[in-house]
């Protein structure tokens, strides 16, 4: 049933990163200007496939006439990452645009 558990997902390998790399922004985004009028729910979760447990969840704002919403970031700290959820929707029509809208 639409709208019920995960619709999208995204599979990072944090391990294989190069070093250099110390984060990760996730998005979701309608490039075809649709908007997240109709979405009723968000959220963001981690899961440890290895163990195939779930380790956070965040609920995030998704509804309105914007057309993406930039989800989380994930970021290396000293020897760990940590996830904080962001939850920012912004109106874009490129990738451009939302690399632009990450970015700040």
């Amino acid at each position: 049933m639409a709208g019920e558990g995960d619709n999208e997902s995204f599979v990072a390998c944090l391990s294989r990163l190069p070093p250099h790399a110390d984060g990760i922004v996730f998005a979701v985004s309608s490039f075809d200007g649709s908007t997240f009028e109709t979405v009723q729910s968000a959220h963001c979760r981690i899961v440890d496939e290895s163990l195939g447990r779930e380790l956070a969840r965040y609920g995030l704002p998704a509804h309105g006439p914007h057309t993406a919403l930039i989800m989380a970031e994930v970021t290396r700290g000293t020897g760990a990452w940590t996830m904080a959820a962001i939850g920012e929707p912004v109106a874009c029509t490129t990738f451009a645009d939302l690399l632009q809208a990450a970015e700040a």
